[in-house]
């Protein structure tokens, strides 16, 4: 198993799972987690093992959405200013 701050990949015979791992929050979406799920995508689809990827959430959710309330902190998360488009990037990966 590989583990990041917001994101776990476990391989399995074949296939492998990407499970958000924000569930204080619901697994709702932060840039940092779009980033790390389109990681893990990335990494994934390089092996040649791995035939499918399920995409699940910790703690009995699977995603809330965006984390509006994040977006909304004051003072607000570092990552916040960063203008990298990992949200839109993690879509286009999946």
């Amino acid at each position: 198993m590989s583990d990041t701050e917001f994101c776990k990949t476990k391989t399995h015979d074949g296939w492998a799972e990407i499970i958000l791992n924000r569930p204080e929050r619901r697994n709702s979406l932060i840039p940092p987690l779009a980033a790390e799920i389109q990681t893990a995508i990335e990494h994934l689809n390089r092996d040649e093992n791995i035939a499918a990827i399920v995409l699940r959430g910790e703690g009995g959710y699977f995603c809330s959405g965006i984390d509006l309330k994040a977006l909304q902190e004051d003072p607000p998360p570092a990552w916040v200013s960063k203008d990298t488009g990992d949200i839109r990037n993690m879509h286009l990966a999946l």
